[in-house]
């Protein structure tokens, strides 16, 4: 960067005086020039702080002045302050020039640090602005950005009462507010937009970003910040739970920003996990930004009167984030279609719940006739489900819950596949290993995650065995038993406000809570197949082209008395067994694998 004009005769006259001293007649030091003078002014300082406070910017803009500077006097605040009085008395009468509270270091023109136990000096960003001309925050660092025009904001999310009145209540210090949120869903806009409407300018700092810089940026941040609330700006320091944490320097600073000067800050942040309690308990307000409703989210979506109606759909049941919804729209221009650019948004960074999109339909299901009956008028009510949500409005218990109870094998985790299937709705089976943790208080915050997900993805939560979480609460004689408890009971407010479908499979009912069961919609029990079902399922697991001739299904469904789990695995073990051959499956494959099913079930069947 050039060295304008006037800074450039400060550095030669600075250069002299360090070079040749005061009391050298034959070199005498030129006097200060215009610029030295009009900081002095605007800055009500010495002559001997402006000096001290340039020998500082001249040692970082000019190669030969720092040499000359470290030659004879070193880069601690005592050298430079020994280069510009080169004359004991002087320096001691003017011992306050240096150290902590030095009237450069109160106007913010330069900063001190401590290094190896010596006190070093820094210009700021604003002595720099005041040397060159320039704006205070003309110049910013990568990581951060003046908004000085309206930005979009978050029209769904609307301040608490009197959160606004409160910011500009600065009389007695800064003030704080949290933003929360999750990724995409538009809380630094939110923030962004409500700090420009505060101050009518606003500087975001995206925290994260700066720190990967590698630096140290406490420094750099107290500088922005400091800058920032001069010139009565609003702050907004994005993704900075990272840097908040209880020996963090950054929750340090903002602490004593706030007290010592009258910042407005909007914290940004995913939550609260890990966040300095100094910190929260300072902010006036938590603010906490989720999804857009369905009306905003047709607005994002761009529906129109004229829009595909599956595009209105996707708008109106799929919970999107805004970020989400644009990137789905970049795929429907390319040629995606609405309810895929959708779904591949929604299926990212699951680990909680398992999606599965079945293609199985309801010709596939092989059950008694009234079991068949319930299980179509339940894929009947949760298609009809949008209709009878919108006739009852607001409240709770619009869920549609239905509990699956048989033995082992009976079809009830197909019976899941083929309502999403023949619904259009993914199957979100929850990974019970990912689910429950040790660690106190983990499990319950992923039970929520869990609702959150599939409340957001439009899909179907399916709880297998679920027995294994839905289970009767006890009376509290150990620790474990109290903690079950807490949990059975978020269950119970989480399906209570979850307006979605869930399906749970079990074979053991008598385990279930009560309560849990007053709240399922749907209870069907799937009975153990009678004859006819089994055979149907004898013939129709694999495709006819797989038998040799002459296969008796019939008598294999009266003689052995299995499942339908237990028939797919006996046909399956036969295929097996074929294959190996280079044959075509025979009826004794079939009666020796049946036979063994039947013994590992601790039963025995003869085929005689």
């Amino acid at each position: 960067m050039r060295i304008p004009d006037p800074l450039a005769y400060e550095i030669r006259r600075l250069g002299t005086l360090i070079a040749y001293g005061r009391d050298q007649s034959d070199h005498a030091a030129p006097s200060p020039g215009e610029l030295a003078k009009q900081i002095a002014t605007k800055f009500e300082l010495r002559s001997v702080d402006v000096d001290i406070a340039l020998a500082v910017l001249a040692a970082e803009l000019d190669d030969e002045f720092r040499q000359l500077l470290h030659q004879q006097h070193g880069l601690s605040e005592l050298g430079v302050i020994a280069a510009v009085l080169p004359s004991l008395d002087d320096r001691l009468a003017a011992c306050d020039a240096v150290g902590r509270d030095a009237p450069a270091v109160d106007r913010g023109l330069i900063r001190r640090a401590e290094i190896d136990g010596r006190g070093v000096l820094f210009p700021t960003r604003r002595f720099r602005a005041a040397v060159y001309g320039r704006p205070l925050l003309a110049e910013l660092p990568e990581y951060a950005v003046l908004i000085e025009r309206l930005p979009a904001g978050v029209p769904w999310v609307t301040p608490p009462l009197g959160l606004t009145d409160a910011m500009r209540q600065t009389e007695t210090g800064g003030v704080s507010c949290i933003v929360l949120g999750g990724v995409g869903v538009g809380k630094t806009s939110w923030a962004c937009r409500a700090a420009f409407d505060l101050a009518g300018a606003a500087l975001r700092i995206d925290i994260a970003r700066g720190a990967r810089t590698g630096a140290s940026i406490v420094a750099e941040l107290r500088e922005l910040i400091e800058d920032a609330a001069m010139l009565g700006h609003a702050i907004v320091l994005d993704n900075a739970r990272a840097l908040l944490g209880n020996e963090s320097g950054l929750g340090f600073l903002v602490d004593e920003i706030l007290q010592s000067t009258n910042a407005k800050i909007f914290l940004v942040l995913g939550d609260l996990d890990g966040v300095a309690e100094r910190v929260v308990s300072r902010a006036v307000g938590v603010v906490s930004v989720d999804a857009p409703g369905p009306e905003h989210r047709k607005q994002l979506w761009g529906v129109s009167e004229t829009s595909d109606p599956m595009l209105a759909t996707v708008a109106e049941d799929l919970v999107l984030t805004p970020r989400q919804i644009q990137n789905a729209r970049r795929m429907i221009a390319a040629g995606t279609s609405p309810e895929v650019a959708a779904f591949q948004q929604l299926a990212r960074g699951s680990t909680l719940t398992l999606p599965d999109r079945s293609t199985a339909t309801l010709e596939a299901l092989v059950l008694p006739t009234e079991v068949l009956t319930e299980v179509t008028e339940l894929i009947d009510a949760i298609r009809a489900r949008g209709t009878v949500a919108r006739a009852l409005g607001g409240g709770r218990g619009k869920a549609i819950t239905a509990l699956f109870d048989g033995d082992s094998g009976t079809g009830k985790t197909f019976t899941c596949e083929v309502v999403a299937a023949e619904v259009g709705l993914p199957l979100m089976q929850v990974n019970v290993a990912s689910l429950v943790d040790k660690y106190i208080g983990e499990t319950e915050k992923n039970l929520t995650r869990v609702f959150q997900q599939a409340q957001a993805r439009g899909g179907i939560l399916f709880f297998d065995e679920a027995d294994a979480l839905f289970g009767t609460r006890t009376d509290v004689s150990r620790a474990q038993d109290r903690y079950a408890n807490l949990e059975t009971n978020l269950l119970l407010q989480l399906m209570e406000q979850f307006s979605g479908v869930v399906l749970l499979t079990t074979n053991l009912k008598k385990n279930i809570d009560s309560a849990f069961m007053r709240r399922i919609t749907f209870k069907v029990y799937f009975e153990s197949p009678e004859a006819p079902e089994r055979e149907r399922l004898w013939r129709t697991v694999l495709p006819t082209t797989w038998f040799a001739e002459r296969i008796e299904f019939r008598r294999l469904a009266e003689r052995f008395e299995l499942s339908g789990g237990s028939i797919r695995a006996a046909l399956l073990r036969a295929a097996y067994r074929s294959v190996a051959a280079s044959r075509k499956i025979e009826m004794h494959d079939l009666v020796e694998c049946a036979q063994l099913e039947t013994q590992s079930m601790g039963r025995v069947a003869t085929w005689k």
